[in-house]
């Protein structure tokens, strides 16, 4: 159908605001008569982003790029800035600009657009939106910049882009089928995808016919991972799975995308992690791939907790290569989800562990549920060990941190001295039993030492969970005498020594923890029973920075009940680290269940600027751990009952907990109930998690 482009049905009506609120109507935005089909052509002076040096407004695409139309394709940005204390007017946007080679549209406010994604399902997103139209007579590629202008003059205004968008007569140049019982143009992806780029196909279809498990091994020339189109996959009957029958070794366990972005698209197809280290792929913004309404999950029984070479499965890294961009996909059953995107859009997620969305760029309309790290985090025995020999002492310790790579057991009796370096869990790992790597290897090496015996207490822990994460009980996972602060050897002199596997792997909902990183766009999330520090940014980078990040209508539901290690009133959202600075970070109208916030100013050399903003939130505590820093704006937050005004606040109101301040919090009804009902406060941003308009004055909170 003309007019569609990936993931788009029908285009939708103009955005609106509901409820009668102002509205925009979408404007048409085509290249200027200077484009020529060649991406570039037509601008005479390209739009570019200043150099930082003060705060600028938050501007991520909704869209995802090197999208096929033929007609006219709806393109949409989340903007926002912090205006004075407030977003209520406009999100804190002056205007966004469009420039689609050569021509500029100004969208002056946002609005609600409403479309059918890939599999029917409507969605609805607020955003600042374009239509973007082919012209009469042209086709080819053009270059799309945005421009994002705040109302606060004193801040800078922003500029992302290029990003291609293709007006042209069709929206795949070729289409083939793939089916493993034959009756298809291919049996496997691997000469589907070799057809396609043999025939030099920018933006092709491959559509799987026949259920069954696919792979994907080939990596052949060219290389085409900047093509500006996808090699779209998808499939036209359910029980279709791309992924892998067996673990031989990291190396081969990545799905190897033959050099071209992928488009994986539709309900019908699962890519299964089982066994599955990696999407290979490119790690340019010119080729990311784009999963879409598709199903991520895994066979393994042990599902969230699933291991490969004896670690967890997050431990390798990012599950897709680069920054995808993931919009209406289902989640299931694994670790770490929808880390490190680009766009993480209108997702469920659901019996998942580890890190959510850390490091995310566009983290929008997401439903988390059921999120969880307990059993990487309780003592698991994997056996037991004693030395009975003539000696009068002996004591057993091991070296490094928590999942430790190349940790060493040290053996002593009386002056005799044995080690063992269990090998690198950091490193690609060939499976090869006997090489130092897996507990059994360990308890082999002490039953060869003289007097000492180790016996097995979980034999599938000792054959199949990498040695590194030995420790003792209550230790974390650490190691134990093996130097510098650890805690004392222990005493195996003719008494059992239970030696635990404890991985001490917890989840963040968002982290900023490596590099510097700016313009980050976070809200209307639902996470309801997540184990979750929610609101992470805290980088390891010295000197560093966390710039322009906004979160807001965000709803956070911490599991209230303890576990073995896992403790909720431990868990805080926390800003700040040694030498670094916090740069316009907005969080207002968000609701912390059972969550404080912390601002980490007892890290010496972390500052915030006065454009940082934390509003209107409803959550347990607000406390700086050091001295207050009068830069940062905290107004309008509910706080538990027991909580403390923070230094520096205004309108801060007191009362209530999480069993009196929601509907029921438990069922996941978290409309404001209780205090929050009385003590109203204007709003400062004007709809709420719920699209619904908030009124002249409202609760605290991510719902009006």
């Amino acid at each position: 159908m003309a007019g569609l482009g990936f993931g788009f049905g029908a285009i939708a009506a103009s955005p609106v605001w509901p409820g009668g609120g102002p509205g925009a109507m979408l404007r048409s935005l085509s290249p200027a008569p200077e484009w020529d089909g060649i991406a570039g052509s037509g601008f005479t002076t390209v739009p570019a982003d200043p150099v930082r040096i003060t705060a600028k407004p938050v501007c991520r695409l909704l869209t995802p790029p090197r999208q096929w139309f033929t007609d006219e394709l709806v393109v949409g940005v989340a903007a926002a800035a912090n205006s004075g204390g407030s977003l209520i007017d406009n999100l804190g946007m002056d205007k966004v600009v469009f420039h689609f080679e050569g021509s500029a549209v100004e969208v002056d406010t946002p609005g609600f657009h409403t479309f059918a994604d890939v599999n029917g399902d409507t969605v609805t997103y607020l955003g600042w939106w374009v239509r973007l139209k082919r012209p009469v007579g042209v086709k080819g590629f053009a270059n799309l910049y945005v421009e994002a202008i705040a109302q606060d003059a004193s801040m800078q205004g922003r500029v992302i882009g290029p990003y291609v968008f293709a007006p042209q007569d069709v929206v795949y140049e070729g289409e083939v089928t793939v089916g493993s019982a034959g009756g298809a143009d291919f049996a496997t992806l691997d000469e589907a995808t070799d057809h396609v780029k043999a025939r030099g196909w920018r933006s092709s279809l491959i559509t799987i016919i026949e259920p069954g498990l696919y792979d994907m091994t080939a990596d052949n020339a060219p290389v085409m991972n900047d093509m500006p189109g996808y090699c779209t996959i998808t499939a036209s009957v359910p029980g279709v799975s791309i992924g892998k029958s067996a673990y031989v070794d990291d190396s081969s366990a990545v799905l190897q995308n033959n050099n071209m972005p992928i488009h994986f698209a539709g309900r019908d197809l699962t890519i299964d992690r089982n066994n599955v280290v990696e999407i290979w792929g490119p790690t340019s913004d010119a080729g990311f791939h784009w999963l879409d309404g598709i199903n991520v999950s895994t066979s393994d029984p042990a599902g969230r907790y699933e291991l490969r070479r004896g670690i967890a499965a997050d431990a390798f890294g990012w599950f897709a290569r680069g920054y995808p961009w993931v919009t209406e996909c289902a989640f299931s059953k694994i670790a770490g989800p929808a880390s490190r995107c680009a766009l993480v859009r209108g997702c469920t997620m659901e019996e998942i562990t580890y890190d959510i969305a850390t490091q995310a760029h566009c983290i929008v309309g997401n439903s988390i549920s059921n999120h969880s790290s307990e059993w990487f985090n309780r003592d698991n025995p994997v056996f037991t060990v004693r030395y009975d020999g003539a000696e009068a002492a002996a004591t057993l310790s091991r070296s490094g941190g928590a999942s430790a790579a190349n940790a060493v057991y040290t053996a002593t009796w009386g002056t005799s001295t044995a080690t063992f370096v269990t090998g690198n869990l950091e490193k690609y790992y060939l499976g090869t039993d006997g090489d130092g790597y897996f507990f059994q290897d360990v308890i082999d090496w002490v039953n060869s030492l003289p007097g000492w015996n180790a016996s097995v207490d979980d034999p599938t822990f000792a054959r199949e969970v990498a040695a590194g994460h030995g420790s003792l009980r209550q230790l974390k996972g650490q190691g134990f005498g093996g130097g510098g602060n650890q805690n004392a050897p222990a005493d195996a002199k003719a008494r059992d020594v239970q030696i635990v596997a404890m991985f001490d792997r917890h989840g963040d909902f968002f982290q900023h923890g490596t590099g510097n990183m700016e313009n980050v766009y976070c809200a209307d999330n639902l996470l309801d029973n997540v184990e979750t520090q929610c609101i992470f940014i805290s980088t390891t980078k010295r000197p560093g920075y966390s710039n322009d990040m906004v979160f807001i209508n965000n709803t956070f539901f911490i599991n209230p009940v303890a576990g073995e290690y896992y403790d909720p009133a431990a868990l805080s959202s926390q800003l700040g680290r040694r030498d670094t600075v916090a740069s316009h970070i907005v969080i207002a109208h968000n609701t912390f269940v059972n969550q404080r916030i912390l601002i980490r100013t007892d890290n010496a050399g972390f500052d915030l600027d006065r454009y940082c903003l934390i509003a209107n939130n409803a959550g347990d505590r607000i406390e700086f751990a050091g001295a207050p820093d009068g830069d940062l704006a905290i107004a309008g937050n509910h706080l538990h009952a027991g909580s403390s005004v923070p230094v520096g606040a205004i309108g801060t109101t007191i009362g209530g907990d999480e069993t009196s301040l929601y509907a029921n919090v438990q069922s996941g009804d978290f409309r404001p109930a209780g205090a929050l009902l009385t003590a109203l406060r204007p709003p400062v941003v004007q709809y709420d998690a719920q699209f619904e308009k908030r009124p002249v004055l409202c609760a605290a909170g991510a719902l009006a």
